[in-house]
């Protein structure tokens, strides 16, 4: 059975890429950015390269809550159904703490990668419970793990953190309810995967194709949690939260 999966933050980077993997894969796709030109680009080409698969394109700024809601029924009514939802989306803003221009960027990070992302999570589970299965994929980080300094990290981690707890507590509810099975969740983590958000000096950044693979791997396998990225990364994900903070601090 072909397989259809709702993306958001789909125009760049990971969800772009991870968007065009699927679609040589075969998935009917519908994707969502605040980009429109770059998202109806992508739609051109996969659509172009891919004449056999649906591509429906939305855009959604999913801090507009209500459109999160309507944007979500329309396209799962467009590919009859929804099996996957892929909330991807996010940023990274800010400064140090206390700077003058921070607040302004972590509280367009939290309301993005937290509430935007709870939206898309309240609703995926909305149209889930209804027709009786799906998968729903988030991308988290391991920042969620553990705070430390760096331009607006602060904000950030908080963010994906909360999200972290926020799928803890879905897949509680599932559990109770008896639908684990029908409805199941996923919180990926990768490490410093090539987009706009890492530098390039990055000497543990992983390229952008592998990262959206192993990504794919973990959503069709319905992995609960998984840290993207590799051995070196996983072995990171256990060591962060004892080693000494100091030796967490970037170099100046």
């Amino acid at each position: 059975m072909t397989k259809r999966i709702l993306i958001t933050g789909a125009a760049a980077g990971l969800g772009r890429e991870v968007s065009l993997q699927l679609a040589a894969k075969g998935y009917q796709l519908a994707l969502v950015d605040m980009n429109n030109d770059t998202l109806e680009a992508l739609q051109s080409q996969l659509r172009s390269t891919y004449p056999d698969i649906k591509v429906m394109v939305e855009a959604l700024d999913i801090t507009d809550y209500e459109q999160v809601d309507l944007v979500f029924d329309k396209l799962a009514e467009q590919l009859g159904g929804l099996d996957i939802v892929f909330a991807n989306a996010g940023v990274a803003l800010g400064s140090d703490i206390g700077d003058a221009d921070n607040f302004a960027g972590v509280r367009k990070t939290i309301e993005v990668n937290l509430l935007g992302t709870i939206a898309c999570i309240d609703k995926a589970v909305s149209i889930f419970r209804k027709q009786g299965h799906g998968h729903i994929a988030v991308t988290s980080s391991l920042s969620a793990i553990r705070g430390t300094a760096g331009d607006g990290y602060g904000g950030y981690s908080a963010s994906k953190s909360g999200v972290n707890r926020y799928m803890e507590s879905l897949r509680a509810e599932l559990l109770r309810d008896g639908l684990q099975n029908s409805i199941t969740t996923g919180v990926l983590m990768p490490g410093h995967v090539a987009t706009d958000m890492v530098m390039e000096s990055d000497s543990f950044v992983v390229p952008l194709p592998t990262a959206a693979r192993a990504i794919i791997k973990a959503i069709e396998s319905r992995r609960r949690s998984v840290v993207i990225s590799g051995l070196a990364w996983n072995i990171i994900r256990w060591l962060i939260p004892i080693i000494p903070t100091r030796i967490l601090l970037p170099n100046k």
